[in-house]
């Protein structure tokens, strides 16, 4: 988060070669936990899988309470329930979705993402569809070589 309060989110789609099939950077105002940053993100990548017709995503996450809580299907009365709730609502209109940890390494393209200045500047939504932002290609061709 910013000192002005701006949450940049990053999110990136990849089939099971890790070829990227869309990316999307979500910058929003506001002050909150990094649970709650990070499911913001899961429920914004849970939104854009239905507009871009994935029907099958299994979306992970560094963080593993919110991974807990997505398995075990569990909105805690809090703010991060709420979100929560927005995830479960987004991945029912999905065939299927599944929850999976990963490691803040694995995760390294949408940490990028969300740290990229270009875009940091105003509330929007950002998209590429079969492509990223070139200021984190080696960041994405480093991630490849690591799946290989």
């Amino acid at each position: 988060m910013s000192s002005s309060g701006l949450v940049q989110l990053g999110l990136i789609f990849r089939d099971e070669f890790g070829n990227v099939l869309a990316s999307a950077i979500k910058c929003i105002f506001g002050l909150w936990t990094s649970d709650i940053s990070e499911a913001l993100a899961m429920a914004f990548g849970l939104r854009l899988a239905m507009e871009l017709s994935f029907p099958h995503i299994i979306a992970k996450s560094y963080r593993q309470l919110l991974i807990g809580l997505f398995q075990a299907k569990e909105t805690p009365y809090s703010p991060l329930g709420y979100v929560l709730q927005d995830c479960f609502e987004w991945s029912h209109l999905l065939n299927r979705c599944s929850w999976s940890f990963t490691k803040r390494s694995g995760n390294y393209v949408a940490h990028a993402l969300a740290k990229l200045d270009d875009f940091s500047s105003a509330e929007q939504e950002y998209f590429w569809i079969e492509d990223i932002p070139n200021a984190v290609s080696a960041v994405l061709a480093l991630d490849v070589s690591l799946l290989q």
